[in-house]
Parts: structure tokens; C-alpha cells; sequence
């Protein structure tokens, strides 16, 4: 009788427990679980652990784990090899053996290290090729041994990261290359399992020190216009593409340095081309999603989470000291994404980040750095001695005073430390102007629909856009074809539908002088 009583006693406790663990998986669980891993791949990189961790994902597909982490394998392998590196490839031993360090991993990189500008631990000949000429004679790598963690990473000397970091780690072009990277991707470490595994979480960002966890569930998706198609739409997928990967852009770059830092399977690595997605994925955004989801099969979601990604890494950046000089067709298109990003988030900080640019070096963004309103003093310049205008660009014509006032871009920039107006030049042809013009239409299409013009703080950028697109027409009619108004113009044919129907007709424009 007692034993019985015993028997039932146990079995409704075991029944009570049963009912406990059922609820506090309902109520808690799975959410609050993770997957338990001891390796980690992306983009071509493999990550091995020491033990297993739990693993996740955030909301743009990047990779998390619970740290502090031991890393016991990176691969491919960051190792020195004694080679000779060429314009096709790599080969041990060889005619000109010399030390060489490839695919490299940086944590917590932060733009100027060590007061270096371009410093880098991802590869021993960066910044030394030409693709077409082969090595430039008098460049340096600027490789820092000490800044690649991922040198010499095996079980018995792991690689140890704790909660709240970073780990960028790079395969590199075995070819001497511009760029010189193929692939990146970011693997944080995070003290804890984040809010919804991740799912509902910006990675965060990759530079400095400082990890905010950041949700998509504040979106300010309502403040996003929702016009109507245009013809022709690109592919979504295809956009989304363009930023599946991370953009490596920390460098606080005085020269063409981005275009040998940005891997060639995640970037552009050119201001022009880096503009053109920009602009076309913020004008995608601005589209109809019902009549998005009906032509495209998918809403706005997943290029809307992964183009804010892009503006948070992008103003941490900034935060750790970041700029983007400008001279030719370097570096532009990183403001918006900041800007927007800002409005997407609440986040005024981010959406003003206009307000202190002028406060940074080059006045932090190369498009704002080039344009300026002619003044008396500009005049002056281009009618002295002092006046030095690159004359590949062809004829030289200087300013006079009916141009004060003129929204005028410049190829050597106007900002402290650039040429200003000693290189400026009057003429359609002044070099590389159709480059930077056909890279701004889309971009400021998408600040004015969502009503930034104020938040951006540079005005002569927005009028000297409306004033190249008339002009870049009215110029180059007799020489180009449609095709090639699209690209040369507006930076392509969606680009060009978006600034006919939402721009063309509007009566706010500057003279084009």
C-alpha cells in the first residue's frame, strides 16, 4: 500500500515536470536555443573551433558564435610561402622568390592603424599591381604581420577571441591584382545567444570595438514611397546579390587604395560602380511592394535588411575615424547608405551624419569633396598662373563671372588637402566628370523622394546632378545612342526610368550654364 502510494506520488511529479518542461518550451523555446557547432562556413571560409559553441545567424545570413572562442583553423590557411607572385599567378620557388602572406583575417579592424592610412593584415602585395602593367615599381603593401591574426592558427596555437569582437578573415587573388582580394566574410563573437537567434538582428558592426546589437523590428518601412513600377526593372534577386556579402570599406584611404582592398566577389571596388548599386538598390526601395511581390516573387525585406547592413557598417566607420577621399572616380556612394540607414533605424545620428562630414578629413565623402558652387575666388584662380587643370581632359576653358554661383564638380576635388580650383575646368570634357555624372542620378533620386536633401547638408551636389543630366545630354547627342544615355547619363536603363518618371519634369532645377 505504501510503495503504491509511493509509485503514484513519483509518477504525478514526473507528470508535473513533463507538463513544467512542455510549457517553458512553449513559452521560451525554441527561440531561446541554438545550434551547437564546432565549425562555421561562408563565402569560402571555414572556421574550426576548439569545442563546440552555439551558432547562429543574423539577419543578413552572417555568422555568430557564443565566445570567448578558440579558433583552431581558419582555411584556407593564412601562411608565408617563398614564391614569385605574377599577373597570372603564384608559384613557389620561381624566378623572384620572396616571402609572400596570403588570405589573411583582421579582428576588429579600425581605419587608420597605427596613424598608417591603408594598413592591413589580408596580404603581402596589396596595393602593388597593376592588372594590365603588372607591378608598380615604387608602391608599398603596407602588410602588417602583427595585424593578421589568422598567421599560424592551428590546434596547438589557437586563435583566441572573446565575446564582443570581430573576426574578418579574407581569401586573397593568388595573381598580382586590383583588387587583390576574391572573398571576405565576418564571423562575430557575441557574449550570449542574441534575441531571436539572430534572425531579427543586424550583424554588428565589423570595425572597432563596439557591437550594438541592433533589431530590423524597428524599420521605419512606412516612410518608404511605394511608386509605381517602372520599365525596365531589374532582377530583385539580382540586386539583393549585390549585397548578399559584406563590404569591406574601413580604410581611410588617400589614393586609389579601395580599389585593392574591396574583394572582387563580395564589391564594387570602383566609386562609379560602387554609385551605380547604391543608387539602384535605394531606388528598388522605393518601388511598390505589392507590384514587387507579384513581378519579383518576394518583397522589399531582404534588400531593405541588407542595404541598412551596409549603412550601419558604414557609419561605424565613420565613428572609428573613417573617410573617403575624393579625386577622379574614387570612393563615392558611402553618404547615402549612412543617411538612409539613419531613417530606416530612428536613428538620428546615423541620418545626420551630414551635419559634422565637413568636421571630417576631405570633408568625409568624396562626391560632397568634388562639387561646390563657382565663387569669385574660383574665377580668379582659373585666370592666373596658378591655374594647373589636367589637360587629358582635353581643351581648357576657364570660369568668368557668369558662372558664380554654378553648381561645378572637379576631378582633383575642392575639399581642405585636394587641388581645389587650380585643377578645376570649365568644359563638358574636364576629365573623368561623365564617370562621377552618370554615378549620382540614382543616389539623389532616392534622397529627394525620401525627402533628405536637408540631412545630406551639401546642396551643390544635388544641383550640380540636376544640372549634369540636361547638359551630359545636350553635350554628347550626335555621339551617343539611347544605350549608351542610359549608362552615361543616368548609370543605367532603371536608372534612367526612375529619374524620367520621379525627376525630369520637375521645375526646382539650376540653370545649366
Amino acid at each position: 500500500m505504501y510503495s503504491n502510494k509511493i509509485r503514484h506520488t513519483r509518477s504525478q511529479k514526473g507528470f508535473h515536470s513533463l507538463l513544467l518542461a512542455v510549457t517553458l518550451l512553449f513559452c521560451f523555446g525554441p527561440s531561446s536555443w541554438a545550434e551547437l557547432a564546432n565549425s562555421i562556413s561562408q563565402h569560402g571560409i571555414t572556421w574550426t573551433f576548439k569545442e563546440k559553441h552555439e551558432t547562429g545567424q543574423f539577419a543578413n545570413g552572417d555568422h555568430w558564435v557564443v565566445g570567448p572562442v578558440k579558433i583552431i583553423g581558419i582555411d584556407p590557411p593564412s601562411i608565408e610561402r617563398v614564391g614569385t607572385t605574377s599577373l597570372s599567378g603564384f608559384v613557389d620557388g620561381g624566378d623572384d622568390a620572396q616571402p609572400r602572406t596570403m588570405n589573411g583575417s583582421m579582428a576588429n579592424p579600425v581605419p587608420p592603424v597605427e596613424g598608417v592610412p591603408g594598413a592591413q593584415g589580408f596580404d603581402s602585395e596589396m596595393y602593388l599591381w597593376h592588372p594590365i602593367n603588372g607591378r608598380y615599381p615604387n608602391k608599398q603593401s603596407k602588410y602588417d604581420s602583427t595585424l593578421n591574426v589568422a598567421l599560424g592558427v592551428t590546434a596547438e596555437s589557437a586563435l583566441e577571441l572573446p565575446a564582443d569582437s570581430s573576426l574578418v578573415s579574407t581569401i586573397s587573388h593568388e595573381q598580382g591584382g586590383r583588387p587583390q582580394l576574391k572573398s571576405a566574410a565576418i564571423l562575430t563573437v557575441l557574449g550570449a545567444v542574441p534575441p531571436d537567434k539572430g534572425a531579427t538582428i543586424f550583424r554588428p558592426p565589423y570595425v572597432g570595438t563596439s557591437k550594438p546589437l541592433i533589431s530590423t523590428k524597428g524599420l521605419r518601412k512606412d516612410l518608404l514611397p511605394q511608386l509605381p513600377l517602372v520599365h525596365p526593372m531589374p532582377d530583385l534577386d539580382d540586386v539583393i546579390a549585390q549585397f548578399d556579402r559584406p563590404w569591406l570599406d574601413h580604410f581611410a584611404h588617400v589614393g586609389d587604395g579601395t580599389q585593392y582592398t574591396s574583394p572582387s566577389e563580395n564589391m564594387p571596388n570602383y566609386g562609379r560602380e560602387y554609385s551605380q548599386a547604391v543608387g539602384k538598390a535605394s531606388l528598388m526601395l522605393m518601388l511598390n511592394e505589392k507590384e514587387l511581390l507579384s513581378s519579383n516573387g518576394q518583397t522589399k525585406d531582404d534588400l531593405l535588411i541588407r542595404f541598412v547592413q551596409l549603412g550601419i557598417d558604414l557609419y561605424y566607420v565613420t565613428e572609428n575615424g573613417g573617410y573617403w577621399w575624393g579625386v577622379g572616380g574614387l570612393n563615392h556612394g558611402r553618404k547615402w547608405p549612412i543617411i538612409f540607414a539613419g531613417l530606416m533605424l530612428d536613428n538620428e545620428s546615423m541620418r545626420t551624419i551630414g551635419s559634422r562630414s565637413k568636421e571630417m578629413p576631405y570633408w568625409g565623402f568624396a562626391e560632397d569633396a568634388q562639387t561646390k558652387y563657382i565663387e569669385e575666388s574660383d574665377v580668379a584662380m582659373s585666370h592666373s598662373s596658378a591655374w594647373k587643370p589636367d589637360d587629358r581632359g582635353g581643351e581648357l576653358v576657364p570660369y568668368e563671372t557668369s558662372d558664380i554661383g554654378m553648381p561645378e564638380w572637379n576631378v582633383a576635388g575642392y575639399a581642405p588637402g585636394h587641388d581645389g580650383a587650380r585643377a578645376a575646368n570649365k568644359p563638358f570634357g574636364h576629365l573623368y566628370r561623365e564617370i562621377n555624372g552618370m554615378s549620382y542620378p540614382g543616389i539623389i533620386l532616392a534622397a529627394l523622394l525620401l525627402n533628405q536633401k536637408g540631412a545630406w547638408n551639401h546642396d551643390a551636389l544635388f544641383d550640380y546632378t540636376d544640372r549634369y543630366v540636361p547638359w551630359a545630354i545636350e553635350q554628347k547627342a550626335s555621339e551617343w545612342n539611347e544605350a549608351q544615355k542610359s549608362i552615361y547619363v543616368y548609370g543605367g536603363d532603371f536608372q534612367r526610368a526612375m529619374w524620367e518618371a520621379y525627376r525630369g519634369d520637375k521645375d526646382d532645377k539650376p540653370n545649366k550654364k
